[in-house]
């Protein structure tokens, strides 16, 4: 429901007149300029009714908890099927951390999970991580907005391109206190976060970001 502005869901409610069902979440609007509020929504749809979902099914205890650090929810409910905790790691410089992450990402292949997903919050970062991985010898996706379908393995995305999607384990790399800063940095953190279902890796040069609390 996030990613429409009220005058596109006031088109829709003119182009079809059935019953709707309109899903989303607030916390993962990461366009400033096209996102709607369920109260706004509501304004179109006059005689719709609201209900609130705040149980979470998709990532660990330890993982939906960590994300409320970033975003937190007062009516949040996480379901309680555990894991091991969210690590953040820092490096003492930018090449250290690449190689790092270019490392997990060799070493995937044999961690028994299916997908993992590196996450990186602009598509200029995500492409130069992609070119360094695959300089390395290590096979992955780079997925882009021309990308046609979603494959497994090792997927290397924007927080925007992975909105919907889900990887058992999920790498954030470069969380500084200047790569994410602002309140639509808080969204694409929080987006890129809780795509992990089973573990989450942060890495970050410098200082961390201020709004992981």
């Amino acid at each position: 429901m996030q990613d429409y502005t009220p005058v596109q869901y006031a088109v829709i409610a003119k182009l079809f007149q059935c019953r709707k069902t309109i899903l989303g979440d607030v916390k993962q609007s990461v366009n400033p300029y096209s996102s709607s509020k369920a109260e706004q929504i509501q304004r179109v749809f006059r005689h719709a009714s609201c209900v609130k979902l705040c149980k979470s099914y998709r990532s660990t205890y330890e993982i939906s908890m960590f994300a409320q650090r970033i975003s937190p929810d007062p009516d949040f409910l996480a379901v309680e099927r555990h894991g091991e905790a969210p690590r953040m790691i820092p490096f003492p410089d930018t090449s250290e951390e690449v190689r790092f992450v270019s490392r997990m990402a060799g070493e995937f292949s044999g961690s028994g999970y299916n997908t993992l997903g590196i996450i990186c919050k602009t598509q200029p970062q995500a492409q130069a991580l992609y070119e360094t991985i695959r300089a390395l010898g290590h096979e992955g996706h780079l997925l882009t907005g021309q990308s046609a379908s979603f494959a497994r393995g090792l997927t290397i995305c924007t927080a925007h391109m992975a909105k919907g999607l889900e990887f058992d384990h999920v790498i954030v790399p470069d969380v500084s206190s200047t790569n994410y800063r602002t309140a639509m940095d808080r969204n694409l953190l929080y987006v890129a976060c809780t795509r992990a279902m089973h573990k989450l890796t942060l890495t970050f040069t410098g200082e961390l970001t201020q709004l992981i609390a």
